[in-house]
C-alpha cells in the first residue's frame, strides 16, 4: 500500500481525473456515439472481462489504494472538487463508483461497498444539486449523463433509488423534449445532439427505457429485501432464508459471483 497522503487533493487532481476520462471513454469514436452509445460502446463497461479489469488495476490501483489508505470523509472529497469543471465531476464519479468495481472483485468487493460507494453517492448528489448532469456538455450526452445516477442505483437505501428513478425519468424527458421540438436547442451542440437522436429515434428510446428499467430492477430488490442479497458474502452478512431462496431461484446478482 502506498504511503499515506496528507491531502486528498494530492490524489484526486486534474491530471488523474483527465486520465480517468481518457481511459473510460477511449473506445467512444466521436461525439455522436457520446450522445447515443450503442451496445458495442456499452459492452466494456457493463459486460467487461478480466482484460478490462486488469487495465483498470494497471492505470488506477495506485490511486484507489491511496484513497483507501487516506480513508477521506465525503466532505474532504467534496472540498477537493469545489469549483471543478463538469468533466472533472464526471471523472470523479467514475473514479469512485466505477473504477473500484473493476479493481476490487470477489471477496474484496466489501472495499467498494463500505468505502467507495458512500463517497461516490456524496459526490453524485452534490453534482446533481449543482446541475452538473444537465450542464451543456452532459445534458444530451447519454454516455456521460447516465453515470451520475449509478451511485444512487448502487445504494441499499430506498430513498436513493427513488431519487435515481426520478433522475432517469428526467433524463428521458429532456431527451424526448429535444426530439419533439428540435427548435428548442439552445446552440449548435444541442442542435447536433437533437439530430443524432432524431436519426436514431428507436435506439434513443430504447437507451432511455433500458436505463430506467435497470434502475427499477435494482429498486425492486431493495424494496423487497432492504439490501442486495448478492452482497452478503463480501460484507460478511448472514444470508436470510428468503434471500437464499431468491438467489437459488435465479435472483439477480448483476454479474457478481455469489
Amino acid at each position: 500500500m502506498p504511503p499515506a497522503t496528507k491531502d486528498v487533493r494530492d490524489i484526486i487532481n486534474s491530471d488523474l481525473l483527465a486520465s480517468v476520462r481518457s481511459f473510460w471513454f477511449s473506445h467512444i469514436p466521436d461525439q455522436d456515439a457520446a450522445v447515443l452509445p450503442g451496445r458495442e460502446h456499452m459492452k466494456p463497461w457493463f459486460f467487461g472481462d478480466e482484460q478490462f479489469d486488469s487495465s483498470c488495476v494497471k492505470h488506477f490501483a495506485e490511486a484507489t489504494e491511496a484513497i483507501r489508505s487516506l480513508n477521506p470523509s465525503a466532505d474532504t472529497i467534496l472540498a477537493a472538487l469545489d469549483g471543478a469543471s463538469p468533466n472533472d465531476w464526471l471523472a470523479a464519479v467514475l473514479l469512485l463508483d466505477q473504477v473500484p468495481r473493476n479493481c476490487y472483485r470477489g471477496a474484496d468487493a466489501h472495499i467498494v461497498f463500505n468505502l467507495f460507494d458512500p463517497l461516490a453517492r456524496a459526490v453524485t448528489r452534490r453534482a446533481i444539486a449543482l446541475g452538473i448532469p444537465t450542464s451543456p456538455d452532459m445534458k444530451y450526452f447519454g454516455c456521460r449523463r447516465m453515470w451520475f445516477y449509478l451511485p444512487l442505483m448502487h445504494s441499499e437505501e430506498l430513498e436513493a433509488h427513488d431519487q435515481a428513478v426520478a433522475e432517469y425519468k428526467q433524463m428521458g424527458a429532456d431527451f424526448k423534449a429535444l426530439l419533439a421540438q428540435p427548435s428548442a436547442a439552445t446552440g449548435e451542440q444541442d442542435r447536433r445532439c437533437g439530430e443524432v437522436l432524431a436519426a436514431n429515434r428507436e435506439a434513443a428510446e430504447k437507451f432511455l427505457q433500458t436505463n430506467l428499467e435497470f434502475e427499477v430492477k435494482h429498486r425492486d430488490i431493495i424494496a423487497k429485501f432492504g439490501r442486495y442479497p448478492h452482497r452478503n458474502g463480501p460484507l460478511g452478512r448472514d444470508m436470510r432464508p428468503e434471500e437464499r431462496d431468491y438467489l437459488d431461484g435465479g435472483g439477480e446478482t448483476f454479474g457478481a459471483a455469489v
